[in-house]
This record gives structure tokens, sequence and C-alpha cells, in this order.
């Protein structure tokens, strides 16, 4: 018989999954129907750029597949914690 404290635990992790993918596809979609990407805000708050510079970034950044790659790469860095790295900070994410 498993304590009603464990239980109660399970149950509300088990409910905080279906929340979870929906933070996490909400937070996707958002950002992908929003005009432009992060290539365009870095290079706004740099000053500008090239083309050829932005579109460098934009393969460095995996920002040049099709959206369903883009969330399978999301889905992936996000499950191994690697949030990414922090322009403004040189340093990665996570640490911020």
């Amino acid at each position: 018989m498993i304590p009603r404290g464990l239980r109660l635990v399970r149950r509300r992790l088990l409910q905080a999954v279906p929340v979870l993918v929906f933070v996490i596809l909400g937070t996707f979609l958002l950002l992908a129907m929003a005009p432009g990407d992060a290539v365009d805000a870095y290079l706004a708050g740099a000053g500008g750029g090239g083309a050829d510079f932005a579109q460098r970034l934009r393969q460095e950044w995996g920002l040049g597949g099709s959206l369903g790659a883009q969330l399978l790469a999301y889905l992936a860095r996000l499950a191994t914690l690697d949030l990414g790295w922090s322009v403004t900070f040189s340093r990665p994410v996570l640490a911020v």
C-alpha cells in the first residue's frame, strides 16, 4: 500500500507533465510566430550587420531549417538542459 502523501506527490507530478508540454510548445510557437527571429534582434542591438553575417548566424544558431526541425532541436536541447549561450554575458544561459 502506497502512503497517501506519496500518492499525492505522484498524482501532482503526473498532472504537471501536460502543463510542461503546453508551456514548452506554447513558448516555441509564440517565438516562431513573432516577426523576425533571434538574429534580427541580435543585429538590431548590435547596430546592424550584413546579409552574409546574418545568414551565417542563422545557420550557427539552428534557425535555417524547417519549423519541425527547429522544434526537434529545441526539445533535444531542453532535454539535455542546454539552454544556449548568452551573448550579453558571454556565458551559458544555465550559468546566468
